[in-house]
């Protein structure tokens, strides 16, 4: 099994989850990553930062084989096929998840079906646990009916109809099967108790979470020509939401790198508030009210406690609201292909960031247009983050990119200040509270007469990153997104063009300019890039520049943070929420220009 200890491309995984916590399991059929019981908890697979220490789950088989990877049809359970010259395995990946009473039922559990397809084949299993990323071995018991593990603090189960032998922190089974054969492997977290896995009910809960997924994507409102790769996002982007909270994270994985030498590895599992709202304009789009409202009442209970305080509110949480954060680098890890530092937490956290209460205020606005929601709850949110921001938004802070330097006046986060007094404007109106209206009005207003005035270089033609600055940054092609100039505006349009010309390559844009070794793409910017187009009424242009962009996706149809220009691998933590967001909000877009709608 000596191919399992090689590094794969980041573009080499598929995603399972339960809206709790998520695997990546590779087209070789190694679930190489996986965190129990929540998205941010310590890791108990990690090969994919450290194939020797960070532990693994492997399913494989004997001799020579081609391997072909499928999700299951508008669902999230994954299909891996083994094909040797004898025979096929199938290697049925999901963990279990659907409603009972109303009630999302998750088990915190991951079940495996191996079935010979074809022929003969025989299949092995490695099963190497390693607890808090690798740093603990754990103990392994084989027994009739399974393996346990143990960590400092907790358990993993594993129970299977394979015939098992232990070895040094591992255990494996060799087993011969001919077609029509099955076999189950069930694992589960902090069970010590061992039983016959057909306690488990596996069978059924595959049908159950089957059917469960079939039923959500079932509700997906687009049916324009990328219909396909939409529900793939829409998939997606679910199994990033935590069902207890609502929280959405911005990617299940940590220091998966910008670059390719390492440096710019960050911790994305938590939720920030500006990808959270960012996120909901997805399910929005696509009707799904509920997860607007799980996400509504999170972001309202998170501000509760700062609606006199919003100085101290957080760019970001944990899933279940924690703010301690703390940023650890992992040094006994070498990281994704070599790729350091490796690292849990965040310590951006503590950045000002003045674009995050545009976000918010933004996608509270767009939800009260949905279900007319409207209370005292959301009023008093919108009315303090309002006042904040009129009274802070000429402070410099840390901007979208979380620039780890000196602190500027971004126009970005310029911008987004005025989005936050706008929809402050428009809720007010609709609240029946004219004297807030008049007195936001005021402040938007001269928001707006400073970044044309500043944000502006006529020389250049063009928007600039900050204030004084000269250079374009990728984030301006918000502009028309948010309404603050038009698509056809010629201010934006010399942007507009500034950007493709120093920050494009073909349909990819780059963030800003950078020295040293450089980074990847950003492909949420590419898909903003099609909705700009669109904008422009450069149609034809948005489409091409889309279709080449979908050739960026992996063999599921999911999508990194960034790309690689010249190899076009993949790069950044995966699957990505902001991309799979901007690529349906594009889709969108394209769809309502050609229908007209």
């Amino acid at each position: 099994m000596g191919e399992s200890y090689e590094y794969r491309d980041i573009g080499d995984y598929g995603l399972i989850g339960d809206m709790n916590s998520a695997a990546l399991v590779s087209q070789y059929g190694s679930i190489d990553w996986l965190c129990f019981p929540r998205f941010d908890s310590p890791s108990v697979f990690a090969a994919i930062l450290d194939p020797q220490v960070g532990g693994r789950f492997t399913v494989s088989v004997r001799g020579r084989h081609e391997a072909e990877q499928s999700y299951v049809e508008d669902t999230n359970i994954l299909r891996t096929l083994l094909t040797t010259s004898e025979g096929s395995l199938e290697v049925l990946d999901y963990m279990p998840c659907y409603l009972k009473n109303g009630e999302l039922e998750a088990f915190h559990e991951v079940h495996r079906r191996l079935r010979c397809v074809d022929g003969r084949v025989t299949a092995m299993v490695e099963y190497q646990p390693r607890f808090r990323y690798g740093m603990e071995g754990g103990e392994i018991w084989v027994e009739e009916e399974g393996c346990l593990a143990k960590g400092s603090k907790e358990w993993l189960s594993m129970v299977t109809d394979l015939r098992l032998s232990q070895g040094d922190g591992t255990c494996t089974a060799e087993e011969p099967m001919t077609t029509g054969d099955k076999r189950w492997m069930v694992l589960r977290w902090n069970d010590d108790y061992l039983r016959p896995v057909e306690e488990f009910r596996s069978a059924e809960k595959l049908e159950k979470t089957r059917s469960y997924w079939k039923e959500w994507i079932s509700r997906c409102s687009f049916e324009g020509p990328w219909k396909p790769l939409v529900r793939r996002s829409m998939l997606a982007l679910k199994l990033m939401v935590y069902e207890p909270t609502g929280a959405i994270i911005a990617a299940p994985t940590t220091s998966l790198p910008e670059i390719p030498e390492g440096g710019k590895n960050w911790d994305y599992r938590f939720s920030w508030l500006r990808d959270s709202a960012f996120v909901l304009s997805a399910f929005h789009r696509c009707g799904y009210a509920r997860e607007e409202r799980m996400y509504r009442h999170w972001i309202i209970r998170r501000l509760r406690g700062h609606t006199l305080d919003l100085e101290n509110l957080q760019i970001m949480y944990g899933v279940e609201g924690d703010a301690e954060l703390r940023e650890t680098v992992l040094s006994h890890l070498r990281g994704y292909k070599g790729a350091t530092p490796v690292r849990s937490g965040n310590a951006a956290h503590g950045q000002f960031q003045l674009d995050v209460y545009g976000s918010v205020i933004d996608a509270l606005h767009f939800g009260y247009h949905t279900d007319r929601d409207m209370n005292d709850d959301v009023w008093r949110t919108v009315e303090s983050i309002a006042n904040f921001v009129a009274l802070n938004w000429e402070r410099p802070d840390s901007g979208i990119w979380e620039l780890r330097e000196v602190e500027r006046k971004y126009v970005y986060s310029h911008i987004m200040a005025w989005v936050a007094m706008d929809r402050a404007v428009k809720i007010a109106r609709r609240w029946g509270n004219q004297q807030m209206a008049e007195k936001w009005v005021k402040v938007r207003d001269l928001i707006c007469e400073k970044v044309l005035k500043d944000g502006f270089d006529k020389e250049l033609d063009s928007f600039v990153q900050y204030y004084s600055g000269k250079e374009v940054d990728g984030s301006l092609l918000i502009i028309p997104l948010v309404g603050f100039l038009g698509g056809d505006d010629p201010l934006f349009l010399g942007t507009l063009e500034r950007i493709e010309r120093e920050l494009g390559n073909g349909p990819l844009i780059h963030r800003f300019k950078e020295e040293g070794p450089v980074e990847g793409a950003f492909l949420m910017l590419s898909f903003w890039l099609v909705e700009c187009l669109v904008g422009a009424g450069k149609v034809e242009e948005a489409k091409e520049v889309f279709r080449e962009l979908t050739q960026y996706a992996n063999h599921l149809g999911l999508f990194s943070e960034m790309a690689d220009f010249d190899t076009k691998a993949l790069l950044g933590n995966f699957p990505q929420a902001f991309t799979h967001m901007a690529l349906v909000n594009a889709a969108w877009s394209l769809s309502a220009a050609e229908t007209g709608s």
